[in-house]
């Protein structure tokens, strides 16, 4: 595996994790606010952890103002999110509804992680599937890509190239050996059929987009509209909860609340935002949640496969799916997760 200071790898798992060799200093943090003007000494800042996710590491930032200062004061949206008021939730949602309407009318003409060189533009791409582990260092095409098929070709190289290198360890069991071999031979297939399925080489239209937008790290996308479908609000007279602790562990107050009471809420107020945040997307823009086109289905389903395939899930089902498009049957790729 490449080494690139800083930044070990860990694969004693199913999945490969980025270790930090060194932990950041908070000295530095401090030197960086002071230096953007956050603050006017370091007497004012205080610094702590406040988490980390798979690539990176969070920090909480105090400034003590003087008098008549603005504050700048934030927080995560899922630590103010109980003491909102609907309408409060409401505004959220229309407000990102809005901006996302505000980015697909700004649209590109490829597939990349955007950067700014002559103006800002789709550059090579900086994803996990691309830069973790030996992947890095994978002499593939990295775009940008300027359509769906030469981007399909990347997806599909590296999962080519990480079952091979599976295949030649030598702790490999009968099982592993004989599962790998089946994911490789599968992917190998989706591979050969992208030329014949995606022969139009038009630029792909594409969008600003944040895959990850949760309550925890909102920016572009209503992940944090999901949720099962509740229509009904729960009453909280008909929930026990004489042992709800008095906070859960996000620190949040409870207030006398059983955890099957907040999720029942929070499935019914999703409910209720996704429909609004569907009412405000289809204000600005009627075509809105309109059908996909047989091909557009047709590159949906095929992404899909070769995420399958990298998870090494459903095989036998992609190869089925194959089989079909093989004979010229394009079907949707139907599963059950």
């Amino acid at each position: 595996m490449p080494e690139r200071p800083g930044l070990l790898w860990d694969d004693s798992g199913i999945c490969i994790k980025p270790l930090w060799e060194h932990e950041p200093k908070i000295d530095d943090i401090i030197k960086v606010f002071l230096r953007l003007g956050f603050a006017h000494n370091r007497d004012q800042l205080h610094v702590s952890v406040l988490g980390q996710g798979a690539i990176n590491k969070a920090y909480r930032v105090q400034i003590k103002l003087g008098k008549g200062e603005d504050e700048r004061g934030r927080q995560p949206a899922f630590m103010k999110w109980r003491t909102m008021s609907m309408d409060q939730k409401k505004r959220l949602v229309e407000q990102i509804a809005s901006y996302q309407h505000e980015l697909t009318a700004l649209p590109f003409d490829s597939i990349g992680t955007l950067r700014e060189e002559d103006g800002y533009a789709p550059g090579q791409i900086v994803n996990m599937e691309f830069c973790f582990g030996d992947h890095f260092s994978y002499n593939i095409n990295r775009g940008p890509f300027h359509c769906a098929r030469d981007w399909f070709k990347a997806l599909t190289d590296i999962i080519i190239l990480d079952r091979k290198q599976e295949l030649e360890e030598e702790d490999l069991d009968r099982v592993e050996r004989f599962l790998c071999e089946g994911y490789l031979r599968i992917i190998e297939r989706l591979r050969e059929l992208i030329p014949t399925l995606f022969s139009d080489t038009t630029p792909e239209r594409t969008v600003l987009w944040h895959h990850d937008l949760s309550l925890t790290n909102i920016l572009v996308s209503p992940r944090f509209l999901r949720g099962r479908d509740r229509h009904e609000e729960p009453h909280p007279d008909r929930y026990y909860h004489g042992n709800a602790p008095p906070v859960d562990r996000w620190g949040r107050n409870n207030k006398g609340r059983s955890t099957k009471y907040r999720d029942g809420l929070m499935d019914y107020e999703m409910t209720v935002l996704q429909a609004r945040y569907d009412s405000c997307r289809r204000h600005h823009d009627p075509r809105w949640k309109k059908d996909l086109t047989k091909d557009e289905k047709l590159k949906y389903d095929f992404l899909d496969a070769i995420n399958l395939c990298r998870a090494q899930d459903l095989g036998g089902v992609v190869d089925e799916w194959i089989d079909s498009l093989e004979e010229g049957d394009i079907i949707p790729l139907e599963y059950s997760d």
